[in-house]
């Protein structure tokens, strides 16, 4: 783990035994009806478990200077075996090829993968970046391979944006909790978590018994170039660097508490603002806000821009020639678009709901000539963007998170 926010101690890591005995007495008498099921089903392995997490393309991080992505990762199954895949912008293959072997170091926290690309083999080693396993790090000496990869960037197409929401700055606190045992004096502890516009930190602080001598306990590191992304309703990632290692951390707000999601398995909950630090500034990153100056109704409506043209089609009655092109005329004005494909290179998957909603979703389409002279993977047919089109005839975009939609066009556009 590079440079990540540590939250240490036994008080975020409970773990409660009971009822040992009796459930060594259940045990026996489920084993006759377990049998049957253990016979039948084919167990995961140690490398399913581990790459089903990663089968999807993921752009590596920019780092703190917010670079183009340099490659993107992919791991797939294909007819029972897995592969590995990293390419450029435009799909087009840099590396990769069968797993043929994994394997796990333990002294070093890394899993040891033997790449055959068509008879060469190289060693390519991947780890975790952070304890809740929101990114991974891949590396490989003979083809300078040095990145990270952060999971929601291939799950999400939400934008990363500078800072953090408004309603998230300010100091957070978290109640109190037992600390470790051997702290007789000081027997309990409490975290401070503190965003600002520009970064992060926070420190496990302890108390004697009676909760009112504070003593500063192990504090974080700064952690600068703040970042965030949303992830759903009220869940955010904060992103920032310690120095140039990657930190994330997955954070919660609901009725005014915060949660800090710092592991696979662990939380910090009900933390709640005990003072806020400039949250008010303009240069802080709005809940809503967005690259563009639109503005969301609560109906998810969004108002465009004036200067749109009006048009004369009528939009409750269009063809489906008329749908696919107004869909690819806003298409190509979001960041899936890819100069180097057509309109024929995509294919665009009608539905009209029980509201008189149509729905359409847009795939890659890879069996086109175009797209195969590009190296993409001809199993696979990617879901790129979702739209539809309203009761008032408006074009909508489905938001990154799959939350809702608002809308990109009031007029038709189509080419």
């Amino acid at each position: 783990m590079k440079g990540s926010l540590l939250i240490g101690g036994s008080l975020m890591s409970l773990l409660v035994l009971a009822g040992c005995g009796q459930q060594v007495s259940q045990s026996k008498t489920i084993t006759k009806t377990s049998q049957s099921v253990t016979k039948t089903a084919k167990p995961k392995t140690a490398t399913d478990r581990l790459l089903v997490k990663l089968a999807t393309r993921i752009p590596a991080d920019g780092g703190k200077d917010n670079a183009k992505p340099k490659n993107y990762s992919k791991f797939y199954q294909l007819n029972g075996h897995w592969y590995w895949r990293l390419s450029n912008r435009k799909q087009q293959k840099l590396s990769g090829g069968r797993v043929q072997s994994f394997k796990y170091q333990k002294d070093q926290n890394v899993y040891q993968l033997t790449i055959d690309d068509n008879g060469t083999k190289h060693q390519l080693k991947l780890s975790w970046v952070d304890s809740g396993k929101y990114a991974y790090h891949l590396s490989d000496n003979s083809s300078n391979l040095d990145n990270d990869y952060i999971l929601s960037d291939g799950t999400s197409q939400a934008k990363w944006r500078s800072g953090a929401p408004a309603k998230l700055i300010g100091k957070w606190r978290s109640p109190f909790q037992r600390a470790d045992p051997y702290m007789k004096e000081y027997p309990y502890m409490r975290t401070d978590f503190t965003i600002t516009k520009q970064d992060m930190n926070g420190a496990n602080n302890i108390y004697d018994a009676q909760k009112a001598n504070e003593v500063p306990g192990s504090a974080w590191a700064i952690n600068d170039h703040l970042s965030s992304k949303k992830l759903s309703d009220e869940t955010y990632m904060l992103k920032s660097y310690v120095g140039d290692g990657l930190n994330l951390n997955k954070v919660h707000l609901a009725d005014g508490r915060l949660t800090i999601f710092y592991q696979t398995s662990g939380a910090i909950k009900n933390m709640q603002l005990v003072k806020d630090t400039d949250s008010n500034d303009s240069s802080s990153t709005a809940d809503t806000a967005d690259s563009s100056s639109d503005t969301t109704d609560d109906s998810g409506d969004t108002t465009t821009d004036s200067n749109e043209k009006t048009s004369s089609v009528d939009q409750h009655n269009l063809t489906t020639q008329q749908v696919n092109d107004w869909v690819w005329t806003e298409f190509k004005k979001t960041d899936m678009y890819n100069s180097d494909f057509t309109q024929e290179d995509y294919k665009f998957i009608p539905q009209m709901s029980d509201n008189g909603m149509l729905y359409v979703q847009v795939y890659e389409d890879h069996s086109t000539e175009n797209m195969q002279a590009h190296n993409v993977d001809p199993d696979t047919e990617p879901y790129v963007a979702g739209y539809r089109i309203n009761s008032e005839g408006y074009l909508q975009e489905a938001s990154t998170d799959q939350s809702g939609f608002h809308t990109v066009s009031t007029h038709y556009s189509g080419e």
